[in-house]
């Protein structure tokens, strides 16, 4: 838990944090407000739920009641006054269409304010929903946007590598391997799969460099990885033994496309 607070910068510890984790979390099923110190702001509430956040992505599973604590920090945070938690629940309200329409309404004037104050994430979940709705000219203008503000962040990874699929559509194989590359240096280790799996196709060329980036996607489970190591062993290197254990590990993880 110190380590995942260390990576997001944190100003506490997680001895200092313990108390405000626990009265949030004592208070979700009542009316009552939790008691968090004065010494605690919006940032630290932010913080509080990225770090609630990640332990669930590496764990690779949900627990309600943690996922609710998440969700009820986030709450706090807005609440507080942090923009990012604003954003989180403004494109949550906007995405669920069965949200109230004046809850719908005011969420997409909050967000309208938020754009217009450059606001980083709500340019990149801006870009993500553009992408969602085949917006695709729009969501690269808000992702260019993002990236004249933030070039250098863990989110700038992900907007990198969403780029690197937009072009790799178009396609512009050469902008999508740029931007495939950038997002894996400004990226943590298990954020990245996806980059490796796009580069090993964009390396198709050089079965070396193709079977590097496969391999760093498959060690973090990407499951489409499996198959194309199988094929790119038994095919360019001609090791049948090799192969077999890649479309093994793809069948284990269950991958269909894996089961030759």
């Amino acid at each position: 838990m110190n380590r995942i607070l260390f990576d997001l910068d944190s100003r506490h510890n997680y001895g200092k944090l313990y108390k405000v984790f626990e009265s949030v979390y004592q208070k979700l099923d009542t009316e009552e407000e939790p008691e968090i110190p004065k010494f605690i702001n919006a940032s630290d509430l932010m913080i509080m739920k990225k770090t609630l956040e990640n332990i669930r992505i590496r764990s690779h599973t949900t627990n309600r009641n943690l996922l609710d604590l998440e969700n009820e920090l986030t709450e706090k945070a807005a609440e507080y006054g942090n923009n990012d938690a604003v954003a989180l629940l403004a494109f949550e309200a906007i995405m669920n269409k069965s949200s109230p329409q004046d809850d719908r309404a005011y969420a997409k004037k909050l967000v309208a304010k938020l754009l217009e104050l450059k606001h980083p994430l709500t340019l990149k979940m801006s870009g993500d929903l553009c992408v969602q709705n085949q917006m695709l000219a729009q969501a690269e203008k808000f992702y260019n946007d993002f990236l004249e503000l933030e070039s250098d962040t863990f989110l700038a990874s992900e907007v990198y590598k969403a780029l690197g699929k937009l072009n790799f559509q178009k396609p512009d194989l050469v902008k999508s391997k740029q931007y495939f590359e950038q997002s894996i240096k400004t990226g943590p280790i298990d954020k990245i799969s996806e980059c490796h799996y796009y580069l090993g196709q964009l390396n198709a060329h050089d079965p070396e460099r193709a079977r590097f980036h496969f391999e760093a996607s498959a060690s973090q489970g990407f499951l489409q990885s499996f198959q194309l190591l199988g094929f790119l062993e038994l095919n360019y290197f001609d090791n049948s033994f090799k192969a077999k254990e890649w479309f093994k590990l793809g069948a284990e993880l269950s991958d269909i496309h894996s089961i030759i």
